[in-house]
């Protein structure tokens, strides 16, 4: 037995063994939210188009944008203009870029369903005919407002 009142922590090869093995457990606990996270900014990659709106009809962020009822983009982000219209970005799948053709309309999506209870209302792409060419990113979409009762 030592005399001295304070002897030092001393670390043996059972504390190193240890001390690998929650210092790994944490790194891959990190990495299992990490590389899902870079997966996703690397899907958000779409090709940005614009619309414009006299009022929201529900459409926000994040709203679904379908092409026969696949989901082919989201919208992006929603803003006042200076015209007092309502612009709405949508971010595009480049998977589907054949089908942004020019003369192509979207249309406000307002059936009930739990999307719309979820995200709210989302639109629906109506291609133009393959012959009128591509839309380049950026171009704008006219979009038919949703006829109500009243």
């Amino acid at each position: 037995m030592k005399t001295t009142a304070y002897t030092p922590f001393e670390v043996g090869a059972k504390d190193r063994v240890v001390g690998f093995f929650v210092i790994s457990a944490m790194l891959l606990f990190l990495l299992g939210f990490v590389i899902p996270a870079v997966k996703r900014l690397g899907a958000d990659q779409g090709i940005l188009f614009y619309t414009t709106l006299d009022q929201t009809y529900g459409i926000a962020e994040e709203a679904l944008v379908s092409l026969r009822g696949v989901e082919i983009g989201k919208v992006a982000d929603i803003r006042i203009t200076d015209s007092s219209m309502v612009r709405v970005d949508v971010s595009l799948s480049p998977e589907y870029a054949p089908f942004y053709t020019k003369n192509s309309k979207m249309t406000v999506d307002s059936n009930i369903g739990v999307n719309t209870l979820l995200t709210g209302s989302g639109l629906i792409l109506e291609p133009g005919s393959i012959s009128n060419g591509l839309m380049a990113p950026g171009d704008f979409i006219a979009t038919e407002a949703p006829q109500g009762i009243g």
